[in-house]
């Protein structure tokens, strides 16, 4: 894993894997840190850590249910128009 601090964006760079099921199976994880890592990029001088894991869904009827459930996360506690300038 490779994680950089680049014209103001965190990139952080996985490999893909050789895919394997979710521990539910679910989803096929293609690419992950596998919990916790630590990298060389610093922001405001601290060391960033990253936890990250890249998946495609194992059938379209988990697709399609995530997708249904796929709201915004503040759902109906903002509404967006507060947020335009």
């Amino acid at each position: 894993m490779i994680a950089k601090i680049k014209n103001g964006e965190l990139v952080i760079t996985l490999p893909i894997e050789l895919t394997r099921r979710s521990s539910k199976g679910k989803t096929i994880v293609i690419a992950t840190t596998r919990g916790v890592r630590l990298t060389n990029a610093r922001f405001q001088g601290r060391v960033v850590s990253v936890v990250a894991k890249a998946f495609i869904y194992a059938d379209r009827e988990s697709e399609e249910m995530a997708e249904k459930a796929a709201e915004p996360w503040w759902g109906s506690l903002f509404d967006p128009k507060d947020f335009e300038s």
